[in-house]
């Protein structure tokens, strides 16, 4: 992978906490493909808490915490990206957030 597919990948992971922090599902769901996976996986946890697989059920996971957490504001702060698989059809990241 070149360093401008590293580079927009980045961007999309910063993208994801800026439209979750702003509470926009719809823009948060539009990151992830039509049949996209997003996995929560809890530090000191083997396996994921969340498991979601389509961008229909990421909009809605998203917009359902938006309205349990109406009162308070999330922030995520993104560092220490790790690609653990990054090829012309596949990218797996890890990052460290806050």
């Amino acid at each position: 992978m070149s360093v401008e597919d590293r580079l927009a990948i980045q961007e999309a992971i910063a993208r994801y906490s800026h439209t979750y922090d702003s509470k926009d599902a719809d823009a948060f769901a539009q990151l992830f493909v039509e049949d996209g996976i997003l996995e929560v996986i809890v530090p000191g946890e083997s396996s994921p808490t969340v498991r979601l697989s389509s961008r229909a059920a990421i909009r809605e996971w998203a917009a359902q915490r938006h309205r349990l957490n109406a009162a308070s504001q999330a922030r995520h702060y993104q560092s220490g990206i790790l690609f653990d698989e990054l090829t012309a059809e596949t990218a797996s990241a890890r990052r460290c957030c806050s």
